[in-house]
């Protein structure tokens, strides 16, 4: 039984940390758990396969008995379908329930922005990406274009409400660019402690894959400052470095040879240069890359990569307490091309997503057979999720707003002291309000400096039982 009084303590390690109750509740981790996973009973699918089984029966003997199968031919396949129907939409009303169970889990609460958008607040946000936006005109003539994702108009929605919202926690599921496919998403903003609310996005991701059972899956993550610091130390021209990004970020898909060609024939990028870009982005590991970076004298003198580098290491230290550091790769490929990421950056990949390290060609049908593609069942459908912090785009919407360049002085100034809200998210693909939820059962919080790590890991232990928790953290 949880205590029903408003404000208990855990002595942990010997010292106190609190954890605030909203109200009591009696625990059954079994119940939980049965719950959290969607076990329930699917009578109609019982019953199709009932049916199925029954006219299969039947069909048979009409075949032994040499009677017309006319109308039993028809049957089954009208059965087969409807039975693979109604179980396509119970694993995805599962695959929903798990998902705002982990959502509300971690504290978040729900959030609904309009599938339209104006044009020009979608603009100068994706970089390349940005022809994939889906433009459209009002009956007035206004411009306006489908939302590519839900992290520009969520930017919107804090800037119109920067003097209310100091840190939130906010989830959407819906659809997003032109495709029409679904997107599950959940971000994190306000001012915290360094990295907490990056590393709760990362344990949340862990969760939501490890409860959909996918599989075996790798979370690569990397930090556009160390990128961009690992381009200004190989001398790229700053106007190229956004251009450059987005071709490293195929890397996952290309052999580097094609990455290569791209840089010096599309991006006007001198070979010597892009030479000394692969030498870097081919590594990856674990807090074993990250020592190896911090002894290169070279790139530790760069600014940008200093400063990625030193939230690295916050972060892997916050990872070994999240339990799931082996799910991580620290991949310097990983660029992820939209302009607006300025921190670290993640997607995650299972087997059947990632890339074949040896793709299988098959011969063309053409008589000289000088032609080949690639087998199609050998290729990759990437990343089935994938996020990243974005500080500076409420900023951007708030100097908009009021006519000004955010690098201007006047930009800064409309930006406020803490140049915006800076923010994290995370976006899951599938097949409105801001605020503190309702729901949040537990808060854990310390009452003074220090204990991060173990108030990381009690977190941890009391989710992993279906308990909502809220990590209280910074001012």
């Amino acid at each position: 039984m949880i205590l029903t009084a408003q404000v208990s303590m855990l002595l942990y390690n010997h010292q106190f940390i609190f954890v605030t109750y909203m109200r009591a509740y009696t625990i059954n981790i079994v119940a939980i758990d049965r719950t959290h996973h969607g076990i329930h009973p699917r009578a109609d699918i019982v019953d199709l396969e009932a049916q199925l089984t029954a006219e299969t029966a039947r069909c048979n003997e009409l075949r032994l008995s040499g009677a017309p199968l006319d109308e039993s031919r028809k049957t089954l396949p009208e059965l087969k379908k409807a039975l693979a129907l109604v179980a396509w939409r119970a694993r995805r009303g599962r695959t929903r329930r798990r998902r705002k169970t982990c959502f509300t889990t971690f504290g978040g609460a729900c959030l609904d922005t309009p599938v339209f958008e104006r044009k020009d607040v979608l603009t100068d946000k994706y970089g390349e990406d940005a022809k994939l936006i889906f433009d459209l005109m009002d009956q007035g003539g206004e411009q306006l274009a489908l939302r590519y994702d839900h992290t520009v108009p969520l930017a919107r929605y804090l800037a119109m409400n920067d003097d209310t919202v100091t840190q939130s926690k906010l989830w959407q599921i819906g659809k997003g660019r032109m495709r029409e496919f679904m997107q599950a998403v959940f971000d994190i903003s306000g001012t915290w402690d360094p990295m907490i609310p990056d590393t709760e996005l990362l344990s949340l991701l862990s969760t939501i894959l490890s409860r959909l059972d996918v599989g075996e899956f790798t979370i690569k993550l990397n930090h556009r400052k160390i990128l961009d610091g690992i381009f200004e130390v190989c001398s790229v021209p700053s106007a190229k470095i956004h251009s450059i990004s987005s071709a490293v970020d195929k890397m996952d898909k290309l052999p580097w040879s094609e990455v290569k060609k791209e840089m010096m024939e599309e991006k006007g990028l001198d070979g010597a240069i892009a030479d000394e870009i692969g030498e870097y982005v081919k590594h990856k590991g674990g807090p074993e890359l990250l020592a190896q970076l911090e002894a290169d004298a070279t790139l530790t003198a760069n600014k940008s990569t200093k400063q990625g580098l030193s939230d690295m290491t916050i972060l892997f230290t916050l990872l070994e307490a999240y339990t799931f550091i082996d799910k991580i790769s620290f991949d310097l490929s990983l660029a992820r091309g939209l302009d607006y990421y300025t921190g670290i950056i993640y997607e995650a990949i299972v087997e059947a997503s990632a890339p074949p390290t040896e793709p299988t060609k098959r011969k063309s049908t053409t008589p000289d057979n000088d032609e080949k593609e690639i087998d199609e069942s050998q290729v990759a459908v990437g990343s089935i999720a994938a996020g990243g912090r974005y500080d500076g785009l409420v900023g951007a919407f708030l100097a908009g707003a009021a006519g000004a360049d955010p690098a201007s002085k006047e930009g800064r100034k409309a930006m406020g002291p803490r140049g915006g809200v800076p923010c994290v998210g995370v976006s899951i693909g599938r097949d409105s309000r801001g605020g503190w939820t309702k729901e949040t059962m537990v808060f854990v919080l310390s009452a003074g400096d220090g204990l991060l790590k173990e108030r990381v890991g009690l977190v941890s232990e009391l989710r992993a039982v279906g308990i909502k928790v809220r990590l209280v953290t910074g001012e």
